[in-house]
């Protein structure tokens, strides 16, 4: 035998032993996983751990206000348009069954009796079904709130002004009849929901 073949048998004797001594002290803690240190667990220096700093996000009183007067001027011109459409709608209904009454020759009694009935008071375009409308839509917007209530009258009659001007000043006389009702049911609403 060499000198060479009995180093490496007694390496191998060794590492042999090695191994045997790893799987019984695996067996006394009952763990098949082999656990080896870190390198940063064998230094000396303290590591020391910090949470994520998380960014706050803050909004000044500023801003919230002045998002809140975007919703309520958005809100105030939303109403305004409807008004118009609202107004317009009623002159235009106004108008045409007006041509249709002056124009008896081209219509039948049926579509007149209609007209009537649409312009008469409970009828479609009637001031209080009209009135009706604005109103419920309104208290929709600003449920009991006085100060949205105050812009939306505001829209209002923004809307109706800008509706008159669309017709040249010269809406039919019901539709100045809706808007002193929707007026009135303005000034009565603080009461009537209290």
């Amino acid at each position: 035998m060499r000198i060479t073949d009995s180093t490496h048998i007694h390496r191998s004797l060794s590492t042999i032993d090695k191994r045997k001594t790893q799987l019984q002290q695996r067996e006394k803690t009952g763990s098949g996983v082999e656990y080896q240190s870190s390198p940063l667990a064998d230094s000396k220096e303290n590591i020391i751990y910090s949470p994520p700093q998380i960014a706050k996000y803050s909004v000044s009183k500023t801003e919230i206000e002045r998002l809140k007067q975007e919703h309520q001027d958005s809100m105030r011109e939303g109403f305004m348009q409807m008004a118009q459409e609202i107004v317009a709608d009623q002159a235009v209904g106004y108008r045409q069954a007006l041509a249709e009454l002056l124009d008896k020759g081209k219509i039948d009694p049926e579509k007149i009796e209609q007209a009537k009935l649409n312009l008469a008071e409970g009828g479609f375009w009637s001031v209080d079904k009209t009135s009706g409308r604005i109103i419920g839509l309104a208290k929709a917007l600003a449920g009991n709130d006085p100060e949205k209530a105050a812009q939306i009258k505001e829209g209002f009659l923004q809307g109706f002004a800008a509706a008159d001007q669309a017709w040249g000043g010269q809406l039919p006389d019901i539709c100045y009849q809706t808007r002193e009702a929707v007026l009135a049911e303005f000034e009565s609403w603080p009461e009537s929901d209290s």
